[in-house]
Protein backbone atom coordinates (compact mmCIF):
# COMPACT_ATOMS: atom_id res chain seq x y z
CA UNK A 1 0.00 0.00 0.00
CA UNK A 2 1.33 3.39 -0.98
CA UNK A 3 0.32 6.58 0.87
CA UNK A 4 1.10 9.89 -0.82
CA UNK A 5 -0.08 13.47 -0.37
CA UNK A 6 0.76 14.74 -3.85
CA UNK A 7 -1.18 13.30 -6.82
CA UNK A 8 1.59 14.13 -9.25
CA UNK A 9 4.15 12.14 -7.21
CA UNK A 10 1.78 9.19 -7.22
CA UNK A 11 1.21 9.47 -10.97
CA UNK A 12 4.99 9.60 -11.59
CA UNK A 13 5.49 6.54 -9.36
CA UNK A 14 2.76 4.62 -11.18
CA UNK A 15 4.10 5.63 -14.60
CA UNK A 16 7.58 4.47 -13.56
CA UNK A 17 6.08 1.11 -12.52
CA UNK A 18 4.25 0.95 -15.89
CA UNK A 19 0.81 1.11 -14.25
CA UNK A 20 -2.07 3.03 -15.84
CA UNK A 21 -1.70 6.30 -13.94
CA UNK A 22 -4.47 8.10 -15.84
CA UNK A 23 -7.17 6.74 -13.51
CA UNK A 24 -5.57 8.40 -10.46
CA UNK A 25 -6.58 12.04 -10.81
CA UNK A 26 -6.99 14.92 -8.35
CA UNK A 27 -10.52 13.80 -7.41
CA UNK A 28 -9.37 10.31 -6.46
CA UNK A 29 -8.68 9.44 -2.80
CA UNK A 30 -7.71 5.84 -3.46
CA UNK A 31 -7.44 3.17 -6.10
CA UNK A 32 -6.65 -0.55 -6.24
CA UNK A 33 -4.72 -1.96 -9.18
CA UNK A 34 -4.63 -5.60 -10.19
CA UNK A 35 -1.31 -6.26 -11.92
CA UNK A 36 -0.36 -9.30 -13.94
CA UNK A 37 2.80 -10.99 -12.72
CA UNK A 38 4.68 -14.17 -13.46
CA UNK A 39 2.11 -16.92 -12.83
CA UNK A 40 0.45 -14.88 -10.09
CA UNK A 41 -1.69 -11.85 -9.47
CA UNK A 42 -0.11 -8.77 -7.88
CA UNK A 43 -1.99 -5.88 -6.34
CA UNK A 44 -1.19 -2.26 -5.54
CA UNK A 45 -3.34 0.02 -3.40
CA UNK A 46 -2.71 3.77 -3.59
CA UNK A 47 -4.27 6.04 -0.94
CA UNK A 48 -4.22 9.83 -0.75
CA UNK A 49 -3.03 10.97 2.69
CA UNK A 50 -5.88 12.92 4.28
CA UNK A 51 -8.34 12.75 7.16
CA UNK A 52 -10.39 10.06 5.37
CA UNK A 53 -7.48 7.74 4.57
CA UNK A 54 -8.65 4.94 6.93
CA UNK A 55 -12.09 4.80 5.30
CA UNK A 56 -10.49 4.92 1.85
CA UNK A 57 -8.05 2.14 2.77
CA UNK A 58 -10.92 -0.09 3.97
CA UNK A 59 -12.83 0.64 0.75
CA UNK A 60 -9.81 -0.32 -1.39
CA UNK A 61 -9.11 -3.43 0.72
CA UNK A 62 -12.67 -4.56 -0.08
CA UNK A 63 -11.89 -4.28 -3.81
CA UNK A 64 -8.66 -6.23 -3.23
CA UNK A 65 -10.61 -8.87 -1.28
CA UNK A 66 -13.10 -9.18 -4.13
CA UNK A 67 -10.42 -9.41 -6.84
CA UNK A 68 -8.45 -12.09 -4.98
CA UNK A 69 -11.49 -14.29 -4.43
CA UNK A 70 -12.84 -13.82 -7.96
CA UNK A 71 -9.37 -14.67 -9.29
CA UNK A 72 -9.75 -17.99 -7.45
CA UNK A 73 -13.31 -18.54 -8.69
CA UNK A 74 -15.19 -17.49 -5.54
CA UNK A 75 -18.07 -15.18 -6.40
CA UNK A 76 -19.88 -12.92 -3.95
CA UNK A 77 -23.55 -13.91 -3.79
CA UNK A 78 -26.24 -11.69 -2.32
CA UNK A 79 -28.02 -13.47 0.51
CA UNK A 80 -25.33 -16.12 0.93
CA UNK A 81 -23.09 -16.35 3.98
CA UNK A 82 -19.99 -15.32 1.97
CA UNK A 83 -17.70 -16.46 4.80
CA UNK A 84 -14.67 -16.51 2.53
CA UNK A 85 -15.14 -12.77 1.93
CA UNK A 86 -15.52 -12.05 5.65
CA UNK A 87 -12.45 -14.08 6.66
CA UNK A 88 -10.23 -12.68 3.91
CA UNK A 89 -11.35 -9.11 4.67
CA UNK A 90 -10.20 -9.59 8.26
CA UNK A 91 -6.87 -11.12 7.22
CA UNK A 92 -6.12 -8.40 4.66
CA UNK A 93 -7.12 -5.60 7.03
CA UNK A 94 -4.86 -6.98 9.76
CA UNK A 95 -1.90 -7.29 7.38
CA UNK A 96 -2.36 -3.97 5.56
CA UNK A 97 -3.71 -1.44 8.04
CA UNK A 98 -1.33 0.22 10.52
Amino acid sequence: MLFKKDHEKVRKYLKKKKVDHTQFDSTCDGIMYSLEGENKENFLIVIKQNKDQLETAIHEIWHLNQDILEYHGVEYRKGASNEAYAYLMGILSKKILP
